[in-house]
């Protein structure tokens, strides 16, 4: 990716460096993700978007250090945090906290809501109990959990309440990052909209900065500022959302967003025949050369076939690895 996007910004809270990870297999090594580069500023919110099996997760969980990366670096605050001891993990982790897809399965089924919360705290050796108490209490509060839920258990309450518990607990520590890794994709549609209105209402009040993976490209484009859309392990767009929203530039983005469902009058619109609804995506394990994404796109020639295409700025922030990107902002 570009000098102008891997640059340290003076908001920069956390960077990945050329980052890869494989995995060996019976049948090779499969590549998870490589040569990413991203960059997440301070009270902001970065959406990673793409197929199931594009290696977004991966990503995230190298960038918390639950994964070892094979290569590269990850960068918070200006030091390089890739190599830290397990006794320094501690430390790190406190500052980057995770909420889950599935909320049940993300909580301790046998703590009631307050010790769920609260476990953090004791984990960290957080204030006394009292503090602590008080600190649960401020937090369910914050969340809009009503205290009576506090001795409940996670199977008495709703998804949306248990979500709630989850991102709750994720804040006990005052972190400086969330990962939200389809922190909203197994709730129902009106529940969403309530947590992810949550979730915006939270950033602008608490300063907060988030890492947002999802499918859900209406939500990405509700809470993030900053996007990046992953194919086969690598990022080939990325800029401000705004921008790519309105000015999607490869032909693997357009064909995301023309999948979005929408209504066209009183019918929903029919499912898009671009050869990315028709295809099946290539292995991991056998990466197509050139650009991986020519085996289906409506624009491939044959220097897609050869050579990988290089990063180019668009308008300020904006890159994309394409290259026909002229073609496809015109013609998809």
């Amino acid at each position: 990716m570009p000098e102008a996007v891997l640059s340290v910004s003076r908001q920069a809270l956390v960077e990945l460096r050329g980052v890869k990870k494989t995995f060996s297999t019976s049948r090779g090594e499969l590549i998870a993700c490589e040569n990413i580069n991203m960059t997440i500023e301070k009270g902001r919110s970065f959406g990673l978007v793409g197929e199931s099996g594009s290696g977004k997760s991966t990503v995230m969980r190298v960038l918390q250090l639950l994964l070892p990366a094979t290569e590269g670096q990850i960068w918070m605050n200006g030091v390089n945090v890739s190599g830290l001891p397990p006794r320094k993990l501690k430390s790190y982790r406190r500052n980057v906290q995770f909420v889950a897809q599935d909320p049940f399965g993300s909580l301790f089924p046998h703590f009631s809501v307050g010790k769920n919360i609260a476990e953090p705290l004791k984990i960290h050796k957080v204030g006394g109990k009292a503090e602590q108490l008080e600190r649960t209490l401020d937090l369910m509060e914050s969340v809009g959990l009503a205290p009576d839920l506090y001795s409940k258990f996670p199977h008495e309450l709703s998804g949306g309440q248990q979500q709630r518990v989850a991102i709750a607990r994720a804040l006990a520590l005052s972190p400086q990052l969330l990962v939200l890794d389809e922190a909203v994709a197994s709730l129902d549609v009106s529940i969403q909209a309530q947590i992810l209105n949550l979730l915006q209402e939270m950033k602008t009040r608490m300063g907060l900065t988030y890492a947002f993976v999802s499918h859900n490209l209406a939500a990405v484009r509700l809470l993030c500022e900053d996007i990046a859309v992953m194919y086969l392990g690598r990022i080939v767009e990325a800029g401000p959302s705004s921008e790519i929203f309105k000015n999607p530039s490869h032909p693997y983005t357009k064909a995301l967003f023309q999948a979005i469902p929408a209504f066209i009058g009183d019918e929903v619109k029919p499912l898009p025949t671009t050869p990315i609804a028709r295809r099946d995506r290539p292995s991991a394990i056998n990466r197509p050369s050139g650009c991986a994404f020519h085996t289906r796109c409506p624009l491939a020639t044959d220097v897609c076939k050869s050579v990988a295409p290089e990063w180019t700025e668009l308008t300020p922030g904006h890159h994309v690895a394409c290259h026909h990107a002229d073609e496809a902002q015109r013609h998809l």
